[in-house]
């Protein structure tokens, strides 16, 4: 959907610039498919369901809400806006739009035929405002709402029927050599929790009898943006709460980066500390139509993910110095030119060619050669500099970003969130010269 849009642009720029074009009549010209028709904007009118309505029915509503604006709804006698919707169970006996239960970040409610969904996010009416798009149960919480009340349903197993998981684990390969950790970050926003959790994952597969580990996002949405800044935004304590969630993204970075097996993160658009994030592997790819914004300035954060070891390995000092500071995006070939990722792969049939690749990496040669070669080097640079004295330094400003407000990371969250006015950031005393490798677009 993402590309068919990108090519809609592309046309209407186009045309736009064409002195020539003339547009349709809306009313009255031919049209190629017969039945189209302009139509008006979509209201909440239009969006509306109940919850005595089949589950299906009321997934493609909050589906094609999602985004913006989302769907006006009731939660525990609350106006909410719905997000994140997923399917749930069959066989139950509850009035539709009853609280079912809660697993990780999402709330289970009861629809009609005694059938449930999964919502993950939402906004929700806080009395003299709304909140931000936040994760399902912080939102809850933050209106008053007692989870206690909500059964915790954690504990289910995760291929359970209707049971909602951001993360699974599976092998693949002629014979079950390569093991593969997906996980689903909304919106590439990551919360403390899946952070904590993807981090026991990875630990957990890399202890299986495999060679190769993958690490993705599901599908082909953003793969992360780093701190889930819903999650901050409606804490109590904003500060603290990112605080918790970059230490718990830092312990993520660790356990990619000291894996015992032969690592790679597959990546499609990223940014911030999610941009970051996949450097820690051995082998890091990415899809064609990738666009990377590897910085953190104009959110005001300096950011961690053990990144001022990470990227200058990756591609240098005066690169990663540029993309720190002009905050500039690039794309997959970019990447792949300065060193950022090692392959890029076409978005049609990247899952294909990413089993292809992984069955290479597991070949006894081509790992042995790569395990030396990024496992050589990382025991020579830790022996100059600890990693805990890079991530020391990274948390030392971010300490001062979170906690002194040192460069307007609260005014650029709430701005983001809300879709206000978007705060300037400092320019750079001395903007960086381009890499010869890295041009800007």
């Amino acid at each position: 959907m993402a590309n068919a849009a990108i090519e809609c642009i592309l046309e209407v720029a186009d045309k736009a610039a064409d002195p020539h074009f003339r547009p349709l009549d809306q009313e009255n010209a031919h049209r190629p498919i017969s039945h189209a028709r302009a139509r008006r904007l979509m209201r909440q009118s239009d969006r509306a369901f109940d919850w005595a309505s089949d589950p299906e029915q009321i997934l493609r509503h909050i589906h094609a809400a999602d985004g913006a604006p989302g769907v006006v709804s009731t939660l525990a006698q609350r106006p909410v806006r719905l997000y994140d919707a997923h399917p749930g169970r069959n066989g139950l006996d509850a009035a539709p739009g009853t609280l079912l239960g809660r697993r990780h970040h999402a709330v289970e409610v009861a629809c009609g035929g005694g059938t449930s969904i999964w919502v993950g996010h939402l906004s929700i009416d806080l009395g003299d405002r709304w909140s931000c798009k936040a994760p399902s149960t912080a939102a809850l919480a933050r209106a008053g709402i007692v989870l206690g009340t909500i059964p915790n349903t954690i504990a289910a197993a995760a291929g359970d029927a209707g049971q909602f998981t951001d993360i699974t684990y599976r092998r693949f390969g002629p014979v079950g050599e390569i093991g593969a950790v997906e996980f689903d970050s909304y919106n590439g926003g990551m919360t403390e929790s899946l952070c904590r959790r993807l981090t026991f994952a990875i630990r957990a597969a890399a202890r299986q009898d495999t060679k190769v580990l993958v690490v993705r996002g599901r599908g082909h949405a953003v793969f992360s943006n780093g701190l889930h800044l819903g999650e901050i935004e409606i804490s109590p304590e904003p500060a603290q709460q990112a605080w918790r969630t970059i230490r718990a993204i830092n312990a993520l970075c660790r356990e990619i980066l000291f894996c015992r097996q032969l690592s790679v993160v597959a990546m499609t658009s990223a940014g911030a500390g999610g941009a970051m994030l996949p450097l820690s592997a051995d082998v890091v790819v990415a899809t064609g139509h990738s666009v990377i914004d590897a910085h953190y300035r104009t959110m005001g954060l300096g950011g961690s993910e053990l990144h001022s070891y990470t990227l200058p390995r990756r591609v240098g000092a005066d690169t990663a110095h540029w993309l720190l500071e002009a905050a500039e995006p690039i794309d997959a070939l970019e990447a792949l030119d300065i060193g950022f990722v090692d392959h890029v792969g076409a978005d049609i049939g990247f899952d294909d060619w990413l089993t292809a690749l992984a069955s290479e990496y597991v070949q006894p040669e081509r790992w042995l050669s790569t395990m030396k070669r990024t496992r050589g080097r990382l025991a020579r640079d830790l022996a100059d500099k600890p990693l805990d004295a890079y991530e020391f330094e990274e948390l030392g400003e971010m300490a001062r970003n979170l906690f002194a407000d040192s460069l307007g990371f609260e005014a650029k969250r709430r701005a983001f969130l809300y879709k206000t006015s978007y705060p300037r950031y400092p320019e750079p005393r001395h903007p960086p010269p381009v890499p010869a490798m890295a041009s800007p677009h």
